[in-house]
């Protein structure tokens, strides 16, 4: 049995963000809505202490290569959507 992982690595602009306490609370708010709609892991993984900026990464296990990579895209798409408090300067997809 094969399993994939589509793992995803997002920056975050943040810009308006001005202490540390304001950016914990958007990301959790965006972790909670990603978990709920999609069930699956995700957590902020660098640059913690910067304002306007967040590195984070989700995964998502399938048993297809290519459903991994259409669940991350999809998952993508969501947040361009759904998501008002930043937007995505960079990201970096990859199935293992």
């Amino acid at each position: 049995m094969k399993v994939n992982v589509g793992l995803c690595t997002l920056t975050l602009d943040l810009g308006g963000v001005d202490s540390i306490k304001l950016k914990r609370s958007i990301l959790k708010s965006l972790f909670t809505k990603m978990r709920a709609e999609y069930n699956l892991a995700v957590a902020e993984i660098a640059d913690q202490d910067e304002l306007e900026i967040a590195v984070v990464a989700f995964a998502t296990v399938s048993n297809s290569a290519s459903h991994a990579n259409s669940m991350v895209n999809n998952i993508i798409n969501w947040i361009e959507q759904n998501w008002n408090d930043g937007e995505i300067s960079d990201q970096q997809i990859e199935i293992l």
